[in-house]
């Protein structure tokens, strides 16, 4: 395993714990605290993975490959599921509060 070309090791990346090793011509693997986050091949395009090996896009360039497997880091996943959930919770709240005011009327209307 080498390291990536100087050029590449100033990638976008956010992130300064995320390493990038080129271990083979035109394949690009990133790592953040010893786990692998997804890698980046080129072709025609640049193609990026994510860490089980699923596309996330093609892109023009090196450094917005790099960028996407950055932000589909599993930590940037869980940060948005994480704002997700809250919003579903939300909705399901208000939902229930709506429900229970439906409800209440309706019994006062059988008085």
């Amino acid at each position: 395993m080498t390291s990536i070309p100087a050029p590449h090791a100033a990638a976008p990346v956010s992130d300064p714990a995320v390493q990038w090793r080129a271990t083979q011509k035109d394949l690009w693997v990133a790592r953040r605290d010893g786990r692998h986050l997804g890698t980046v091949e080129h072709g025609r395009r640049y193609v990026a993975t994510d860490a089980d090996g699923e596309p996330i896009g093609s892109y023009r360039s090196l450094d917005q490959a790099m960028g996407a497997v950055i932000k589909q880091c599993p930590s940037a996943r869980a940060a948005a599921r994480s704002a997700r959930s809250y919003g579903a919770l939300a909705v399901v709240a208000t939902v229930s509060v709506a429900a229970a005011t439906v409800l209440g009327a309706y019994q006062l209307l059988l008085l």
